[in-house]
């Protein structure tokens, strides 16, 4: 009976020496994913700003284009009047 308790409490100690190195690996793992997580985190930051000032570049040139169909159709205008203007006199 004494022999069973001592072998028991051996077969207790190692499990308990297992589970703290697994606890130990454990440790190390949550470590690792959160500096993952915060580097992902960062990450995403920086892609949504680079993102949004894409899509601001991207509203500028449509802004300037529009302006430059402006101008074009104001010239156009003029032009077609001067021509008119010009087939009226002869």
């Amino acid at each position: 009976m004494a022999l069973d308790l001592t072998e028991e409490i051996i077969e207790l100690k190692e499990a308990i020496s297992e589970i703290k190195i697994e606890m130990s690996k454990t440790c190390t793992l949550i470590r690792d994913y959160n500096g993952l997580r915060e580097k992902l985190n960062k990450m995403e930051i920086k892609l949504s700003e680079a993102c949004a000032r894409e899509d601001k570049e991207n509203d500028m040139i449509k802004q300037s284009n529009k302006q430059k169909w402006k101008t074009r159709d104001f010239i156009l205008g003029i032009l077609m009047l001067i021509l008119t203007v010009v087939t009226i006199i002869k």
